[in-house]
């Protein structure tokens, strides 16, 4: 049986691969390394946030429950109100 233990893991390990990804595409690719390299790191921290909000879910507390809303709050306004934005060149 898979736990979430397991599913943290492999989501850290994806994110890892990711990472590692990036850094031989950016090396294979010195042109366009920075945004290559860039996209893969924000990439990767998307995998490395799955992988802590699953060990946080995992401790089933109000608390835990709390921080994770918080943190899915944070992130949507982010998404929202930052880089929209910025997407558009305002």
């Amino acid at each position: 049986m898979i736990e979430i233990g397991d599913l943290a893991a492999l989501a850290t390990a994806a994110g890892t691969l990711v990472v590692l990804t990036g850094v031989v595409r950016a090396a294979l690719s010195p042109r366009s390394a920075a945004a290559s390299f860039a996209r893969a790191i924000a990439l990767a921290l998307e995998f490395f946030l799955a992988a802590g909000l699953l060990r946080l879910g995992d401790a089933m507390t109000l608390t835990a429950l709390a921080t994770i809303a918080a943190i899915i709050a944070t992130r949507q306004l982010i998404s929202r109100g930052v880089l929209r934005p910025l997407a558009r060149g305002s």
